[in-house]
């Protein structure tokens, strides 16, 4: 009986999410997302954008600051630019400019670190 439940709520939440991805990148007005769909939507650009950047100056074999310093640029500026100009949303109605730049910071910033060491190590042996 609990596996089931499990399964059906599990099943819900990848229903879920995927209607989530379905209204961020089909409309290109995002007037239809709450704060929570707005939120959900920068925490997970972000964990995007760090395992893409992270493997690709991984693979690139950049190291030092100038590797924080693009994660830092890209993981703040991308998914703002991407709210504010083509989704046309308010930051003010969902918490602020601070909420939205914050969002999924730290757990990107460790994927980041994590895919650009990897990738690093497996080009560098």
């Amino acid at each position: 009986m609990d596996s089931r439940k499990q399964r059906s709520k599990s099943g819900e939440a990848e229903t879920a999410s995927r209607a989530l991805w379905a209204r961020a990148t089909k409309y290109r007005n995002g007037k239809d997302l709450d704060t929570d769909d707005v939120l959900d939507v920068t925490h997970w650009m972000r964990q995007v954008t760090g395992l893409i950047l992270g493997l690709v100056l991984g693979f690139t074999r950049t190291q030092g600051m100038i590797g924080f310093v693009a994660y830092g640029l890209c993981a703040v500026l991308l998914p703002l630019a991407y709210l504010k100009h083509v989704l046309d949303i308010n930051d003010e109605e969902h918490g602020g400019a601070y909420q939205l730049m914050t969002e999924g910071l730290m757990p990107s910033l460790a994927l980041y670190v994590l895919a650009w060491t990897s990738a690093y190590s497996a080009v560098s042996a």
